[in-house]
């Protein structure tokens, strides 16, 4: 069994990653900052098995005493979205090579496609398409894979699609929470365009898979999802779950409109192409060398997602 360390554990992503290894047999050490989790449902308490080191993921040091003896440094920190995002994430991602550069970990990135622009109809991004950002926030994206490839340091990047789920919050968050309390869901774009969605527990189990398997060492790879849908479709089927709720489909003008007023509609805009012009990506690299795990369905996804929304209701 391999130990691994895992920055951003009371995230999302981060909760579902450590779940993931502990159920792998994993030795895990996480980084806090302080007693418990700052994604509502996700704290320390509720991550039974880790070994907690105190820090900071912007403190090069702090990550760098969090990495010592890992296999794997799982980097999933993320700064508030509306906030110093971008200045957030370089920070946090120099910290993460310059303790793998200290230490010898493994770097496991959890990527995603905002680095690709605008998707195009019918398209599918392979694992080595080169990246092609239109926004600020996936500018910062490809400038941090750029910087990890380069580091010199051993390296694993999985792209991960938008993703829903058990402990996600932000984006994709929202509407499905509303279905689960009967209140309105809400999307912004085009109802009937090509998505596809990741479901935030396959997500972390392919990431500790592909971060731990030596083939995928100095590779960035397309992580799997369960296939292309719409938003209309996901939804609708969201609400049949549900048993109660509706749904609205807003054009994304509105989303600008509030921008200039709202930090989060700001940010939100920044990456809302991707609602209007969705990317959906080849995983081909992963079915080449039959990586687990396969993924969950909608219906099987979403109808854990609506449970754990109602939980915490």
């Amino acid at each position: 069994m391999a130990r691994i360390a895992v920055t951003g554990a009371t995230g999302g992503l981060g909760a579902n990653v450590v779940r993931a290894a502990r159920a792998g047999g994993h030795e895990v050490v996480v980084l806090s900052r302080g007693q418990g989790g700052v994604a509502p449902g996700v704290a320390l308490g509720e991550l039974p098995g880790v070994l907690v080191h105190r820090g900071d993921a912007t403190s090069a040091a702090d990550v760098t005493a969090l990495a010592v003896g890992a296999d794997a440094l799982i980097h999933c920190a993320n700064p508030p979205f509306a906030g110093d995002w971008i200045g957030g994430q370089k920070r946090m991602a120099d910290a993460a090579i310059d303790a793998c550069r200290a230490t010898g970990a493994r770097l496991v990135f959890p990527g995603n496609v905002w680095i690709f622009g605008r998707g195009r109809r019918g398209e599918r991004v392979l694992d080595d398409a080169a990246a092609a950002p239109i926004s600020a926030r996936g500018r910062a994206r490809a400038t941090i894979e750029a910087s990890i490839t380069r580091s010199g340091v051993p390296f694993t990047i999985a792209r991960i699609a938008e993703f829903y789920g058990p402990s996600v919050t932000t984006l994709m968050g929202p509407p499905l929470q509303a279905l689960a309390a009967g209140r309105t869901a809400t999307w912004y774009g085009p109802p009937d365009v090509e998505i596809e969605l990741a479901y935030m527990p396959d997500v972390g189990n392919a990431v500790v898979s592909a971060g731990l398997d030596a083939r995928t060492r100095g590779l960035a790879l397309n992580v799997p999802t369960a296939g292309v849908t719409t938003p209309r479709k996901f939804l609708e089927l969201a609400r049949a779950q549900s048993g109660r709720g509706s749904l609205r489909f807003l054009p994304a003008f509105v989303v600008h409109a509030a921008a200039p007023f709202h930090a989060k509609a700001r940010a939100f805009a920044d990456i809302l192409h991707l609602w209007t012009d969705p990317v959906v990506m080849k995983a081909a690299r992963w079915s080449e060398l039959a990586l687990p795990p396969l993924p969950t369905s909608y219906a099987a996804g979403i109808e854990a997602t609506l449970a754990w929304h109602r939980a915490g209701a």
